[in-house]
C-alpha cells in the first residue's frame, strides 16, 4: 500500500508574467512503513515536493494521494483536518513556540481536538519519556540543547499518531553525535510503530539509514533506489498500551 502517490504532478510558480517551473511530471509511490530520503542539490525541488505531500501547497497539474486520499480535491478546512490527523512535520529550525514549555509544545497540536485534558497530559508525558525528555518537560526551548529541541519537535510530530512524518533537513543544525542520536530515535519510531518517514537531506548519515532514496535533480526524478533489504523495515505489531503512541 502506498502512503504517498504522485500521478503526473507538476508545480510552477508565477513571478509577474514569468512562469517558473519547479517540478516536472512526477509519478511515483512511497510504500507505507518505509524510511524514505529525498536527495538532491539545493534548488532541485525537495522542499516544494515535501510541501505538496504535506498539503501546504497544491500542484499546478496532477494528483497527489496521501493515505489513499486525493488531497488536491479537499476544501481548505478538510485539508487542514486531514493534515492534522494524518501528517506530522519536523523542521530543521525546530519551530517550537519559545514561550511554551517542552510539554506545552508537544500538547499544542491536541488543543483543537476533543481529547480530554487528562488524556492529553498522559499522552504528552508518554511521548516525552519515549524521546528521553520526561525530566525536561517543564523547560522552555531556550533552556534546551539543539538535540533536545529536535526531540521535542519529534514528539510534537507524533502526538496525533500520524501515518506519515515529513522532515525537511531535520539534522542540518545538529552536530554529528546528536545527529546519530536523532536518527536512531526516528528509525526506532519508524520500525516499532510502522510510521512512514519522508525526509529531505544532504546528509550522508541520513542517507545511510534510508530504505528508499529518491534522487531529485532539476525538478525531475532521476532514480528511485532501494537502499536496504525490504524485510529490514517491515514494522512489527502495533505498540502495547504502555507505549508513547498509545491512546
Amino acid at each position: 500500500m502506498h502512503v504517498v502517490e504522485f500521478r503526473k504532478v507538476s508545480k510552477s510558480y508565477t513571478a509577474g508574467k514569468i512562469e517558473l517551473p519547479v517540478l516536472h511530471d512526477l509519478s511515483f509511490g512511497i510504500d507505507a512503513g518505509k524510511f524514505v530520503v529525498l536527495l538532491g542539490p539545493s534548488g532541485s525541488g525537495k522542499s516544494t515536493l515535501l510541501n505538496l505531500v504535506g498539503g501546504l501547497d497544491l500542484p499546478t497539474q496532477g494528483d497527489i494521494l496521501v493515505c489513499g486520499e486525493d488531497i488536491g480535491r479537499m476544501s481548505d478546512d478538510a485539508l487542514t483536518r486531514f493534515r492534522g490527523a494524518h501528517v506530522g512535520f519536523i523542521f530543521q529550525s525546530f519551530n517550537l513556540i519559545p514561550v511554551l514549555t517542552a510539554a506545552e509544545n508537544v500538547e499544542y497540536p491536541l488543543l483543537n481536538t476533543s481529547m480530554p485534558a487528562d488524556r492529553r497530559k498522559r499522552r504528552v508525558k508518554r511521548l516525552l519519556a519515549a524521546v528521553g525528555l520526561e525530566a525536561r518537560a517543564n523547560h522552555l526551548p531556550g533552556e534546551l540543547s539543539g538535540g533536545q529541541r529536535q526531540r521535542v519537535a519529534i514528539a510534537r510530530a507524533l502526538v496525533r499518531k500520524p501515518k506519515l512524518v515529513i522532515a525537511d533537513e531535520p539534522t542540518a543544525n545538529l552536530d554529528s553525535r546528536t545527529t546519530a542520536s536523532i536518527l536512531d530515535l526516528m528509525r526506532h519510531i519508524q520500525r516499532q510503530y510502522g510510521i512512514s518517514f519522508l525526509l529531505a537531506s544532504h546528509d550522508a548519515r541520513v542517507m545511510r539509514e534510508a530504505d528508499v532514496t529518491i534522487h531529485l535533480l532539476d525538478g525531475s526524478i532521476r532514480q528511485i533506489e532501494t537502499t536496504r533489504d525490504a524485510d529490514a523495515s517491515v514494522p512489527p505489531a502495533p505498540p502495547p498500551a504502555s507505549s508513547g503512541l498509545a491512546p
